[in-house]
């Protein structure tokens, strides 16, 4: 028997029919397969699907899938502190290089580091957002009776990655960091010069 996965189970070629899986053991009473024209495939070839079943929201795999969601935001939002970090490290290192030398031309140089986190401090805040919508929906989900088995493991972000890319380059605590560390490097060359 060959097969291959798809989009909402398992497709098998060849297959004479049910009681076959189930006597083999690898179709349950929860299971059934359909015939394939749906899915575009020959007469005899057939899908094996698992029905869609309401999740208990005490159940472990529930936990386990927040724990596993809450875990990628937190990883997020402390990538996102780190580029925060990383970018005061290197901009007063420049600074203070650029002073003790008396370089003022140097100074420039910081707005390179400046530059480069604030796009990357946005790309880990986007990628927050769209799984911190993701959490939301899934619990809304789950507290309306909604949420089914395939929403469970499912760790993708909701929306697109450029809207919350620009929806985070508007946030204070973005252009207000960066842009106070632009200002500090024009201070500084003013200062130096």
């Amino acid at each position: 028997m060959i097969a291959e996965p798809i989009a909402n189970g398992v497709r098998f070629l060849a297959v004479a029919g049910v009681q076959c899986l189930r006597r083999r053991g690898w179709c349950g009473e929860d299971q059934w397969l359909s015939p394939n024209p749906v899915h575009g495939g020959p007469r005899d070839t057939f899908v094996f699907t698992t029905k869609e079943s309401p999740v208990n929201a005490e159940s472990p795999a529930v936990k386990a899938h927040l724990d596993i969601m809450q875990g990628v935001i937190q990883r997020m939002a402390a990538n996102s502190a780190s580029c925060k970090t990383w970018c005061i490290s290197l901009v007063s290192a420049i600074l203070v290089v650029a002073a003790d030398k008396g370089k003022p031309q140097v100074v420039w140089l910081a707005l390179l580091p400046t530059l480069m986190f604030f796009l990357l401090d946005t790309y880990y805040l986007a990628f927050e957002k769209g799984f911190r919508d993701s959490y939301n929906t899934f619990v809304k989900n789950l507290h309306s009776g909604s949420a089914t088995d395939s929403d469970l493991f499912r760790v993708a972000l909701e929306g697109r990655v450029s809207d919350h890319q620009w929806k985070a380059m508007k946030s204070l605590s973005v252009w207000g960091f960066y842009g106070c560390l632009a200002v500090l490097v024009g201070a500084t060359f003013a200062f130096i010069r």
